[in-house]
């Protein structure tokens, strides 16, 4: 009569499956190993009970049991078939045994026997456990583009398949998957499961969660006059402009990067995190974003709109210069001076002959109320001697002369008379050129003003006859044009 029976093999520790009444009465008198009803002695090492089996990695699992009475160590023995050949994997002493370098996807069989000296137990119930892929957690990202998933990445996979509303959209080894061609606002449902290459075949892991993503619509439309290329050392821009979503915007960052657009420009960063609705004014008050003093190089001026449930979304990116102006360093030391962009220190006929503020000439002559007189005239020569620290320039800005003053009057080494202006055109104009007028001799206005290039001039401005305010103002073109007559100048500074 046929029944099961186990033999111990005394090397190689392998358990075969015999067909013999008189080898298992053998193996039951020397080897107690079965029948499972004949119970250890007093001191012999008790039978492993509640075995268990669990997937550690993508090729390694777990078997894990409770301590054996009277045991010293343990045998574990494994098979790829419930009643194949058992062959001893490892010896431990703890009650825990990690089995390592398998196939994923190839289910195994474990039992375990504890040991004492040269006594053992008989063995334990079989347990059967298969190591499996992680099962991968992914994003998705509306872009303006289309949809992007991303997938963890998941230890031994090696690769990903990733579906779209249930079906196979894309096999690959990256685990991050772009679908195109979508229409704006089209949505479909994403996921992804990853897979191991095992001899021939592929294993698969299970399913991801499953995301929700597609196309969506972000612009950036500056107003005309805010394209950034060139920017001075000094110079404050205002960018003005919309941002525009066809779906809900959270939160916008903009500013100045480093060249390579990685990271922010110190205190060039504007964020607001609070945003509602589909569209960003950038003019409101709270949301204009501003460019202070920049060193002189390369930066990139960028936009990144955060839209609700997409992916971050660079929606402005320009590069752009900022250069040294001298004549723009000048005025910005002379308003640092005065600590304030807006001044009236003095108004009437004293504040145009008294001399200047800055250079603290004709001090003797400064009435009560007076003592921090200044006009146009001296005002901007002085903050262009300042800004240059030419003590050539400041001596002849010393003299105080304010009203009818003549090329002449002027040349004492360190300027030059570059013609006047009915003869020298706009465009030969340079960054530094004062432009000066004498009423007397036929010009508009007893005024200096100096020109900054890219169509700025500083100016200061006046009420009755005594100047308040300093400024870089706008539109040096047309009033250039004004002062194209006789009696007017354009007085270039030797360097």
């Amino acid at each position: 009569m046929d029944f099961i029976a186990l033999i111990k093999k005394k090397k190689a520790a392998v358990i075969t499956i015999a067909l013999s009444a008189a080898v298992l009465i053998a193996a039951v008198c020397f080897y107690n190993v079965l029948p499972d009803d004949i119970k250890p002695g007093k001191h012999n090492p008790q039978r492993i009970e509640r075995i268990k089996a669990s997937g550690e990695t993508y090729d390694s699992v777990k078997i894990k049991w409770a301590k054996a009475r009277n045991a010293t160590e343990y045998e574990v023995f494994r098979s790829d078939k419930e009643d194949g050949d058992y062959e001893k994997c490892g010896t431990v002493s703890k009650n825990e045994y990690i089995d390592k370098k398998l196939d994923t996807g190839t289910e195994y069989w474990y039992m375990v026997r504890s040991i004492k000296g040269k006594k053992e137990s008989r063995y334990s119930a079989r347990v059967n456990v298969t190591p499996v892929l992680d099962k991968p957690v992914i994003k998705g990202f509306s872009t303006d583009e289309g949809a992007e998933i991303t997938s963890d990445k998941i230890p031994g996979a090696t690769g990903y398949v990733f579906y779209k509303d249930g079906k196979m959209l894309r096999e690959q080894p990256a685990n991050v998957c772009f679908d195109g061609g979508l229409k704006v606002n089209e949505r479909h449902n994403y996921q992804a499961a990853a897979y191991r290459v095992v001899g021939k075949k592929k294993v698969l892991s299970a399913k991801s969660n499953i995301v929700d993503a597609g196309k969506i619509k972000i612009e950036m439309k500056l107003e005309d006059g805010n394209e950034l290329e060139k920017v001075y050392v000094g110079e404050t821009i205002k960018i003005t402009g919309n941002l525009k979503s066809n779906v809900k915007i959270t939160k916008i960052q903009a500013g100045a990067m480093n060249e390579n657009g990685q990271q922010w420009v110190d205190g060039q960063k504007f964020e607001k995190n609070d945003v509602n609705g589909k569209e960003f004014d950038l003019t409101a008050a709270d949301k204009t974003l501003k460019f202070g003093e920049l060193p002189e190089g390369k930066y990139r001026y960028r936009v990144i709109a955060y839209p609700e449930g997409g992916k971050a979304a660079v929606v402005k990116d320009q590069v752009f210069q900022v250069e040294d102006n001298p004549a723009m360093a000048a005025v910005n030391w002379a308003i640092e001076i005065a600590n304030d962009d807006s001044f009236a220190y003095g108004e009437g006929q004293q504040a145009h002959s008294r001399g200047c503020y800055f250079c603290g000439t004709n001090s003797r002559y400064k009435p009560s109320g007076y003592e921090k007189t200044y006009c146009c005239n001296p005002f901007v020569l002085a903050a262009f001697a300042h800004g240059t620290k030419d003590e050539r320039v400041l001596k002849a800005c010393q003299r105080g002369a304010c009203g009818g003053m003549l090329p002449s009057e002027w040349d004492y080494g360190c300027f030059e008379t570059v013609g006047p202006t009915r003869s020298v055109a706009y465009d030969e104009l340079m960054p530094g050129d004062f432009i000066i007028s004498d009423p007397s001799a036929g010009g508009p206005y007893n005024h200096v003003w100096m020109f900054c290039g890219e169509d700025k001039y500083v100016d200061a401005g006046h009420e009755g006859w005594g100047a308040n305010t300093i400024a870089v103002r706008d539109n040096a073109s047309g009033y250039y044009r004004t002062y194209q007559r006789g009696g007017c100048y354009v007085m270039r500074y030797k360097k």
